[in-house]
């Protein structure tokens, strides 16, 4: 009978367990859930503060920036290039994301986590300067203790 009940409890919640996808668009806003290209969120931070480990991010194709340095410290994916009618995970848009630093931070620092990115350009991220290792590298991107894969993103300016 416990075998039963815990199988039943394992299916109900199943869904549960699954990774989400979590729309970004610029016409969007943070007050949306991100579940969908109808109720996209804005920003990349509002995102990944919702973004559970394994949840793939989506990105409609057009430019982002960032304000400050966002802080991964789970297994996420982003993927950029998408025109927002997308039905899957595969980009109709020819024309990737791109996501700014503003030559005043790093995009992105990953901490103890996997980081994958698809169809992004990082432009214009800057390392805080100064003498500590971690101050000084990682213009984009910096990774502590985390391992990255990146597929067609360029990095410009950083």
């Amino acid at each position: 009978m416990p075998r039963i009940i815990f199988t039943i409890l394992i299916i109900a919640f199943a869904h549960i367990l699954e990774a989400a996808n979590i729309h970004i668009s610029p016409d969007g806003s943070d007050k949306n859930d991100g579940l969908s290209w109808q109720t996209p969120k804005k920003t990349l931070y509002s995102a990944v503060l919702c973004a559970s480990a394994s949840d793939i991010i989506l990105l409609k194709s057009g430019a982002y920036s960032v304000s400050g340095e966002i802080e991964i410290s789970k297994d996420i994916k982003i993927i950029g290039g998408f025109d927002a009618t997308e039905g899957d995970l595969t980009p109709l848009g020819q024309k990737p994301s791109s996501i700014s630093g503003k030559g005043k931070h790093r995009i992105f620092c990953v901490k103890g986590a996997s980081f994958e990115a698809e169809n992004i350009t990082f432009q214009n991220g800057a390392a805080k300067g100064g003498s500590d290792a971690g101050e000084i590298l990682g213009g984009a991107i910096l990774l502590e203790s985390a391992q990255a894969e990146f597929k067609r993103c360029a990095f410009q300016n950083n």
